[in-house]
């Protein structure tokens, strides 16, 4: 019975944000109409198609606004998501090229990116856009960190994965402390990361700043994945 109407409250969710994304779509849509020749506006109803999942009708608004206003950068973004979306990640990579040409300094692209070199089995670059994402974002969130960890120790890089999370205790502690906190706080902060893989030596009412039991739950996630990448290296390299 409680399954039953766990299932019942998730899918009541989906299909409102579902009903929420057509309502958009639809008020764009109008928008069109009065203005068919606004590149944005195709932009703007391509991105609501993205999130729905209607990635051809995404793709058919990106080119209208390429061939309305073919100066308008934010079309390679769309495009370049869109389509590492619908698997096709080397064009999802020439789009988000295009578009970071023209503005290196995105983070968002730079994820992007990065995820699509993950795809596409190119670990040096897609850690190099990883880096350069977290350069770019003023506060990261740890989940960013864990991705890029992931993502090493997937390619069998696990030095590197663990320099990563240790870079993210750093930053992440240092901004904690450095924000407009309590000293209490700041005392506090490097718990949130030296605790974090085990949730029941940190108090389960972390103060703002400090990971929620969620981001402790992905950190031992992260950790337990690198630990498995290890012990099969190990037993490769005796095998050998």
């Amino acid at each position: 019975m409680a399954l039953a109407l766990l299932l019942t409250g998730f899918g009541s969710g989906k299909a409102a944000a579902h009903g929420d994304l057509h309502d958009q779509i639809a008020d764009v849509t109008r928008q069109i109409a009065r203005r068919p020749d606004d590149a944005r506006l195709y932009v703007k109803r391509g991105e609501l198609h993205r999130f729905h999942g209607e990635l051809t009708d995404a793709l058919s608004d990106y080119d209208r606004a390429a061939r309305l206003d073919p100066a308008l950068a934010e079309v390679d973004l769309g495009r370049g998501k869109t389509l590492f979306e619908a698997g096709r990640p080397a064009d999802a990579r020439a789009a988000l090229e295009r578009f970071l040409e023209r503005r290196p300094d995105h983070a968002d692209a730079r994820l992007s990116l990065a995820r699509v070199f993950v795809r596409l089995r190119l670990p040096a670059q897609a850690d190099a856009e990883f880096a350069r994402a977290i350069r770019l974002v003023g506060r990261p969130k740890p989940d960013l960190y864990f991705e890029r960890a992931t993502a090493l120790a997937s390619a069998a890089r696990l030095d590197a994965a663990i320099r990563v999370i240790d870079e993210g205790i750093a930053r992440l502690g240092a901004l904690a402390a450095a924000g407009p906190r309590s000293p209490a706080v700041s005392r506090t902060a490097g718990c949130c990361w030296t605790c974090a893989p085990s949730a029941t030596t940190c108090s389960t009412s972390s103060p703002p700043g400090c990971w929620s039991r969620a981001e402790r739950s992905r950190l031992r996630a992260v950790l337990a994945h690198i630990g498995q990448r290890a012990g099969a290296s190990l037993r490769r390299r005796s095998q050998t």
